[in-house]
């Protein structure tokens, strides 16, 4: 018979296995090695009683051996058994004619599977090694043969009688179809299945008695038939009713005449032509031809052409570029683990002890961590996950780079080391694609098998356009040279169906996974499973990991890789990096304040949607109402892009339940919760379900519902196992104000605030609400709800109750944001709210609030005006102490000080009267400073958001600016002469005639001035009446430091540069910097962000 020519080129190649029988022995020596029924023949002889011989008999004469050698094991006993079994094959030395398993070896195979116990096979070729199944060590070098051929003795071995398999029991637990047995045997079982499908085998001296080992290759069969590698037998003319049988497991004979040497010659005649091939091939007698199929091309062209067009939200056509993921990409981050050791991974920064010193930060790249082992990454939707599986197959199967139109910081580059080697199949799996064939089954259980065959009908079911095929897959699997990206584990329903119907598709996943993972890892391939928090319950979670899975969480992005992902965004959207990177600074400028805006940046899925907003027309929503419905627009379209109304309907379904999480189901709950049981969240999509039958065309149970929305949406997720939040607090305030604001009308609405306003979880709710009202209604409208609102504020009540207050705070800033100048009437009532907050001595977050808008509604105060006499305090001439030892000294002539520090809107008036240009205004030294050193028109904090306020004390001027203040005002009023006080001047306005310490008394008041930096910034002047001094000047303690006209140091008196003392404190200091006796100084030069001054002044004589 000819022989097949993909047995030579199998053979050829070196890919070949030999699934050795006990023929091949018996061939050896027939009086040495018997077969199985003379063995059992051997023990019933062994046996004395009659009965226990029937017992072994009767099942042996109907040829069923592992039922006669199973009552053999239990008469006998274990040790007599192995006696019998060991005495069969206790030859240690070579016995018979080697020459067939001499023959075998001239095929030079590097892997041979036999079922025989003897040593047959050690003894025709010394060199080889013996794999056995209870070490998975060598099972892993048997997938993965280097040097020495291996044999795996699959039923155990005489040197080793532990792992013989003798019984039923035994031979059930190593072929079983499913999970059960040892580690052992679970690992033999995946080698087996995985030579069944990914080697070429051929059959020497096997029958088809071996009915365990025959069904194991038929499940196989039934499973990869139509992509598993090619299979042959040799076989005996004697045996042709055999061939129907062998075709049934698609196994092609390959005839010899007889036993014998007819059968060595056939081996010797394979061995020929196929060295005869390899030479033809030019491959040289000892080329080794990977085992392994081939990877078509068209699979990288596939992940190329996939990986193409990342917008991941819907574009109008006109605005769409070709964008590649090379392009755009920035590396995801893992929280380090706490124990890792590897320093080449690690990312060095400095402390603030020593440039030389490092430390680990919090977070490592997910890159290095992947390099370092198989990792379950969980991460909130939209934080990467996915992307990051899509960047790293094209890394390994494309070996592409990214294409740096902005360059990655140092600290963020990634690179692939030896630890992750580079000839490793790369694969992504979507798990919702793997769930489509789970639910085609319904199975209500997975064995590891049956995982593998939909892992290969998933890929099948594409390999049309993708170009790989099941088979390919688990052919590198079973070589441990796969990297599976199984991506979305969340994406696999938790249920499907109701009542007795129901199934629950990912629980039979999970109860499969860990079993399938250890055994992939065991091979030596290398596994990523991703899911959503809570996708992957902690039981299951435990188990995988210990499986050898790391459980790794993605960070949010930080500033840096925020910036990296704009500034290359808009580079590849403009076409110029230059460009791009300037648009996306201007725009995260604008969203770094927009406090709740920036919260969101963080997560790339909707920092990207900003992006989008944002490059529509240079400029995002001024109104966060206006943003977030851009945002969760934005959003729901990309994710349910078939109709428009199929996303509008989703968003229908998030309002819902973000009044369900605000008022209850009920209505009855007062303060909204941020996170719900899963429970609550059903009732409300069912009485959703219930409210818009005509909508509901999806026919999803209120289950099915709940998971799409928090595997789809990217603003729901799961908090734990059976509850859920809004990916941000703002989502879920966003959408209840929508819920609510859609039935309540004229009245109710200020009924609504008032109610509501007194809970302080619902003040970002109302904010939305009242930006929907201006959205909805206008301006007229709103302004009189604003209006409404000030005037709803028990102001005698104010220092008890203060939150309406501070709601109506919000409204009245978002009227002003939006350009808009209140009426009179609003601005009497704002003036009122504002007496009211100081004089009740509210909270001081409160006040503070309240008297910043004051300062931009336009403070009226006539202490504010520095031409008014209320502006200013007189200090009388006398006795007065000056120190921390209290030395007493006179002041001779009384002058007036100002009741509060410089302002910022007093000093912009000195700056738009040019005051910066006029040379007059400046001393020698101050002028050729201002000219040298500080070309600005006005320090920085007047335009800053946090220190510019009206009302305010100016900060960050210098004592010359300082100077030049005091004689523009002389120049503007020439009345009075205006300076800066003397330090002695200062001490005697702060501590009065009785010399006390802090300018209301011998005691620390931390609330008595603005200090130990609980409010991270000045206040506007004052809010703190209790803590005025004697003399009537307040804020003389904390705030800012204020220059004097004192020299630091008297001998640099003569020193125009010498330094000069600073006073009084700031909102940074504590009780000792803020006692009237504590000097401090500066350089004329110097300025701080708590650094101002306060005014002094004299009559100035007649002319």
């Amino acid at each position: 018979m000819q022989i097949p020519q993909q047995l030579l080129q199998a053979v050829a190649s070196r890919q070949i296995v030999p699934f050795v029988g006990s023929g091949v022995s018996m061939d050896v020596s027939s009086q040495h090695f018997c077969s199985w029924d003379k063995l059992l023949q051997q023990m019933v002889e062994a046996i004395s009683d009659d009965d226990d011989k029937g017992a072994v008999r009767s099942p042996l004469k109907k040829g069923k051996l592992l039922e006669a050698a199973e009552q053999a094991y239990e008469i006998l006993g274990a040790s007599e058994f192995r006696r019998i079994m060991l005495g069969q094959f206790r030859y240690s030395e070579p016995v018979g004619d080697l020459t067939l398993p001499k023959a075998i070896w001239a095929l030079q195979p590097q892997r041979v599977i036999t079922t025989n116990y003897d040593r047959v096979l050690q003894w025709a070729n010394p060199k080889s090694q013996v794999v056995l199944s209870g070490q998975s060590g060598n099972m892993h070098e048997f997938l993965n043969p280097q040097d020495n051929p291996m044999v795996w003795h699959l039923h155990g071995h005489v040197d080793d009688s532990d792992t013989l398999v003798l019984t039923k029991s035994q031979y059930t637990e190593l072929y079983s179809s499913g999970d059960s047995g040892s580690e052992s045997s679970k690992h033999a079982r995946f080698t087996l299945q995985s030579i069944w499908v990914g080697a070429p085998l051929l059959f020497i001296g096997f029958g088809l008695r071996d009915r365990y080992v025959m069904d194991s290759l038929l499940r196989m069969l039934q499973l990869f038939g139509g992509h598993a590698r090619e299979r042959f037998v040799l076989m005996c003319e004697q045996d042709q009713g055999q061939v129907t049988a062998w075709d049934d497991y698609r196994i092609t004979p390959v005839r010899y005449a007889a036993h014998g040497e007819p059968l060595r010659q056939l081996l010797q005649q394979i061995q020929q032509q196929s060295e005869a091939l390899r030479q033809s091939n030019g491959s040289g007698q000892h080329a080794v031809i990977s085992a392994l199929p081939l990877i078509p091309a068209r699979y990288g062209q596939w992940l190329e052409s996939d990986c193409r067009d990342v917008l991941p939200f819907g574009m109008e056509q006109k605005q769409q570029l070709l964008m590649h993921l090379r392009q755009v990409y920035v590396p995801a981050l893992v929280e380090r683990q706490k124990t890792e050791l590897q320093s080449r991974t690690a990312r060095k920064t400095p402390t603030a002890d020593s440039e030389d010193s490092r430390e680990e930060p919090a977070w490592e790249l997910l890159m290095a961590a992947i390099q370092q082992g198989s990792l379950l990454v969980e991460g909130d939707p939209g934080a990467g996950k996915s992307t990051f599986c899509r960047w790293l197959c094209l890394r390994m199967m494309c070996k592409l780079s990214l294409q740096e139109l902005v360059e990655t910081p140092e600290e963020f580059r990634e690179q692939l080391s030896a630890d992750l080697p580079q000839n490793l199949l790369a694969v992504r799996v979507p798990l919702r694609e793997l769930n489509d064939q789970l639910c085609a089954e319904r199975r209500n259980s997975l064995d590891v098998e049956q995982l593998h065959q939909l892992l290969g009908q998933c890929l099948d079911r594409y390999a049309g356009e993708r170009g790989l095929q099941g088979r390919q897959l688990l052919a590198w699997l079973q070589a441990g040279r796969v990297l599976l990206l199984l991506d979305g584990v969340d994406e696999v329903p938790l249920e499907l169906g109701a009542g007795a119907d129901c199934w629950q598709p990912r629980q039979v996943l999970l109860e499969c996974l860990p079993s399938a993972v250890r055994l992939w890892l065991q091979a030596g391939n290398r596994v990523l499973i991703t899911s959503r928090p809570h996708g992957v319950p902690a039981k299951y979670q435990q188990r995988l990991q210990a499986c050898g899975l790391r459980l790794a969480r993605l960070q949010p992005l930080p500033a840096e890789l925020q910036d990296l992902l704009a500034r290359r965004w808009f580079s590849v959207m403009q076409q110029s990096a230059e460009a791009g990177c300037l648009t996306a600074d201007a725009m995260l400028r604008q969203v770094r304040q927009l406090e709740r805006v920036q919260e969101l940046v963080p997560n790339p899925l909707l920092l990207t949607a900003i992006c989008i907003i944002y490059g529509e027309g240079k400029v995002l929503p001024q109104d966060l109402h206006a943003l977030y419905d851009r945002i969760v627009n934005t959003s729901l379209h990309a994710k349910y892009s078939n109709t428009r109304s199929q996303a509008d309907h989703q968003r229908g379904r998030l309002v819902a339940i973000a009044r369900g999480m605000h008022l209850g189901i009920d209505e009855s709950r007062t303060s909204p919760v941020f996170e719900e049981h899963s429970e609550l969240l059903k009732k409300v999509l069912s009485a959703f379900a219930g409210r818009n039958q005509m909508q509901e065309q999806d026919r999803l149970t209120v289950v099915q519902t709940l998971e799409d929305l928090l595997n789809r949406s990217g603003l729901l997720r799961s908090k734990s196992d059976d509850s859920a939040e809004f990916a941000h607090a703002s989502f879920q305030e966003f959408l209840a104000a929508e819920a609510v604001g859609q039935q309540a009308e004229g009245h109710e609405v200020l009924q609504l605030f008032c109610k509501y306003g007194q809970v302080s979880n619902w003040r970002n709710t109302l904010q939305f609400l009242f930006a929907r009202r201006v959205a909805v209604h206008g301006r007229e409208k709103a302004e009189e709800l604003a209006l409404q609102l000030v005037q709803s504020v028990d102001l005698a009540a104010l220092g008890q109750r203060s939150e309406l207050a501070v709601v109506a705070c919000d409204v009245v800033s978002n009227l002003l944001d939006r350009g808009w100048q209140p009426q009179q009437q609003m601005r009497d009532s704002f003036t009122n709210l504002f007496a009211a907050a100081v004089r009740t001595e509210c909270s001081e977050p409160v006040r503070i609030r309240i008297a910043l808008l004051e300062g931009r509604l336009g403070d009226r105060r006539p202490e504010l005006r520095l031409e008014n006499a209320a502006a200013w305090c007189v200090v009388r001439a006398g006795r007065y102490f000056f120190g921390e030892d209290s030395q007493p000294w006179t002041l001779t002539d009384e002058f007036e000080i100002g009741r509060f520090p410089v302002t910022n809107d007093q000093y912009r008036r000195f700056v738009e009267a040019g005051g910066y240009l006029q040379r007059e205004y400046w001393s020698d030294a101050g002028w050729a400073w201002r000219e040298e050193k500080h070309p600005e028109q006005d320090p920085a904090c007047l335009s800053h958001p946090q220190f510019g306020g009206a009302t305010q004390p100016v900060a960050s001027v210098s004592w010359w600016e300082a100077e030049a203040f005091c004689l523009w005002c002389t120049a503007e009023n020439s009345q009075y002469e205006y300076f800066l006080p003397t330090e002695e001047q200062w001490e005697a306005a702060a501590r009065g005639g009785d010399g006390r310490r802090y300018p209301w008394g011998p005691d620390w008041r931390p609330f008595s001035c603005n200090s130990e930096k609980r409010n991270e910034a000045m206040t506007p002047v004052g809010l703190y009446p209790a803590g005025a001094a004697p003399c009537g000047a307040e804020e003389l303690a904390g705030n800012v430091w204020e220059w004097t006209g004192s020299v630091y140091d008297r001998s640099e008196i003569h020193d125009p540069n010498a330094r000069r003392v600073l006073r009084g404190g700031s909102w940074f200091n504590d009780w000792d910097g803020c006692s009237a006796w504590c000097r401090f100084h500066n350089a004329p030069v110097g300025w701080s962000i708590d650094v101002g001054f306060r005014l002094a002044r004299t009559l100035r004589p007649d002319p």
